[in-house]
C-alpha cells in the first residue's frame, strides 16, 4: 500500500479535480493518509509481535524519508513526522498485546479505522458544508486529519492524540497482564 502510495505521487496521478502541483509535492501527506489508515485495518496482522511491529515501524520511517526526498524536503523536516506513525503503531502493538481473542482485535481494528477514517471524512463534509473555506484541524477530527494538515511540524493536537492512544494502550495493556497473572495465580492455589 505504501509503495502503491508512493507510486501514485511520483507518477504525478492527479487525485481530484485541482489536484495541487506538482503532484509529488504531496507525497508525504499520502503516505501518511495510506500508513494511518492501513496500520489501523491491518493491525491484527502488522503487530503480532514485537518484531513485527518494529519492522512495521521501521518501513513506515524508511518509506517516509523516501517520500519527504520526493516532496522536496530537507531530513530535518521529515524526523519529527516520522514519529507521528511510529506512535500510532506502537499503540496498536500495545492494543494487539492486550486483546488476545481474535474477535476484540477484529473490533479494535474497526474503531481504530473508524476513528481514523471517520474524523477524516467529518472533517471533509463540513469542509463541504462551509463551501470550502478553510478549517481549523482539530483533535475532534482525530490523528488523520491533524497529521496531514501541516506535516512538516505537526500541531500539538497530533501528539496529544497519538500519545493518548499509546497511553490507554499501556493500560489496558497492564490491565490485561495483571488479570492473566492473577488469574493463573488463583488456578495455582
Amino acid at each position: 500500500m505504501q509503495w502503491g502510495a508512493l507510486a501514485l505521487a511520483a507518477l504525478r496521478v492527479p487525485l481530484a479535480a485541482q489536484y495541487p502541483q506538482p503532484a509529488e509535492f504531496q507525497t508525504v501527506r499520502l503516505l501518511l493518509a495510506v500508513q494511518f489508515v492501513g496500520s489501523a485495518i491491518l493491525f491484527p496482522m502488522l503487530c503480532r509481535g514485537w518484531g513485527m511491529t518494529a519492522a512495521t515501524i521501521a518501513s513506515a520511517c524508511v518509506l517516509l524519508l523516501i517520500g519527504s526526498a520526493l516532496s522536496g524536503w530537507e531530513l530535518a523536516s521529515a524526523l519529527p513526522m516520522m514519529a507521528v506513525p511510529a506512535i500510532w503503531i506502537a499503540a496498536l502493538w500495545l492494543w494487539h498485546g492486550a486483546l488476545p481473542q481474535r474477535r476484540a482485535r477484529a473490533v479494535i481494528a474497526a474503531c481504530a479505522a473508524t476513528y481514523v477514517l471517520g474524523g477524516a471524512l467529518l472533517w471533509y463534509f463540513q469542509l463541504e458544508a462551509i463551501g470550502g473555506s478553510e478549517l481549523t484541524p482539530s483533535l475532534a477530527y482525530g490523528p488523520l486529519e491533524l497529521v496531514i494538515s501541516n506535516p512538516q511540524s505537526p500541531p500539538a493536537a497530533t501528539w496529544w492524540c497519538v500519545s493518548t492512544a499509546l497511553a490507554v494502550g499501556a493500560a489496558v495493556r497492564a490491565l490485561s497482564l495483571g488479570w492473566a497473572w492473577h488469574r493463573r495465580r488463583s488456578t495455582a492455589s
